[in-house]
């Protein structure tokens, strides 16, 4: 979804990329040591780039452009116990995850802009632009407690989302450094 400015007017459209290069690797392990008791977590790491992007609203080369919503570490970790308890099971879970920065979408200078500059000039006017459409890395926390009954199949429980309150951002909006001057959140 490239975002551009022609002129003095703020131009957005959809657009295809036309070759990205993804590679990535991601490592998993469960540990069980004892009946009842697991731990586990997981690790990702993804490298992806756009090797060829020409922006069809005016013609320039995006190719150096940030992957959208793409973190390059994803980190995750869990424990699960659970106990037979009287009529039932107690079952305990918490899990945290964790993401790095990422971007929100690709966005460069216009051709426009880029006449009369050097290609370290545009480069660094684009990684300014680029920067506001960063979503900064989180981490968060979850919990869960349940009771599984036995007779009837039915369980209880109690979870938690985000016990930390860590403030993250799931969307953004990067239009700073244009016309409409604002970033919007979400």
């Amino acid at each position: 979804f490239p975002v551009t400015i022609v002129g003095s007017r703020l131009v957005a459209g959809a657009d295809n990329a036309a070759k990205a290069r993804i590679n990535g690797v991601e490592l998993e392990l469960t540990i069980a040591p004892v009946r009842g008791l697991s731990f586990g977590g997981n690790l990702g790491y993804t490298d992806a780039k756009y090797t060829r992007f020409i922006n069809s609203i005016d013609g320039s080369d995006w190719s150096d452009s940030k992957f959208p919503y793409t973190p390059q570490t994803t980190l995750s970790i869990f424990g699960d116990f659970s106990q037979d308890m009287g009529p039932g099971q107690l079952k305990l879970h918490a899990d945290y995850s964790w993401r790095s920065e990422a971007y929100s979408s690709p966005i460069a200078i216009s051709a426009a802009a880029r006449v009369g500059q050097t290609p370290a000039q545009i480069a660094a006017q684009n990684a300014a632009i680029q920067s506001t459409a960063l979503i900064p890395s989180y981490g968060v926390l979850n919990a869960r407690v349940a009771f599984q009954l036995n007779e009837p199949d039915v369980e209880i429980a109690l979870y938690g989302r985000n016990l930390t309150k860590e403030k993250y951002f799931t969307r953004l909006l990067a239009t700073e450094n244009t016309p409409l001057s604002f970033t919007s959140y979400s």
